[in-house]
């Protein structure tokens, strides 16, 4: 079964102490705790997420058929939308549960 990927927020406590092999990666903030980078990072907003792997619903997978026939409307309106809008590409910001149906089932 085709499986996607779920963002979770990390979270410990009320606050983020848990940063993934964070050691190795930045090795000149070894000198600080866990709690003083966590208050580091809650202070300056920054947030960590994990990957997780979802299944897809049949329901879902089932409409295929319908995103095959969106991608190739999406493709040919192209010109239009950029004549509109200055740009060839879409927005993900306006456009994100299409592209996440898209990449969901696999386009």
């Amino acid at each position: 079964m085709k499986k996607f990927t779920e963002l979770k927020r990390v979270y410990s406590q009320g606050y983020m102490n848990y940063v993934p092999n964070f050691q190795e990666t930045f090795p000149e903030l070894k000198n600080l705790t866990r709690e003083e980078l966590a208050d580091r990072f809650k202070s300056l907003g920054v947030e960590f997420y994990t990957a997780e792997k979802k299944p897809i619903p049949i329901l879902i997978r089932l409409t295929m058929p319908f995103a095959f026939v969106t991608v190739v409307i999406m493709v040919l309106f192209m010109p239009l939308h950029y004549l509109i809008t200055g740009r060839w590409h879409y927005c993900l910001k306006d456009n994100c549960k299409l592209f996440n149906w898209l990449s969901a089932i696999g386009l």
